[in-house]
């Protein structure tokens, strides 16, 4: 993987049943900890089957 590629996590919120998504800059986050973005409650990020994005490094300014 190179540096400008980002890795794709899912979560579902068990107090609000959001359904979101949370990119990380490598693949070991998966059971990592995090918040939901609808509600700020506790989530835990599950790795989306290897899914990443390319980014141009003009895209991270």
């Amino acid at each position: 993987m190179t540096d400008d590629s980002k890795v794709l996590y899912v979560y579902r919120c068990s107090e609000c049943g959001h359904r979101g998504d949370h990119c990380e800059a490598d693949d070991s986050h998966d059971a990592e900890a995090s918040k939901c973005s609808a509600c700020g409650a506790a989530v835990t990020l599950e790795w989306d089957g290897g899914v990443t994005f390319k980014t141009d490094p003009a895209d991270l300014r």
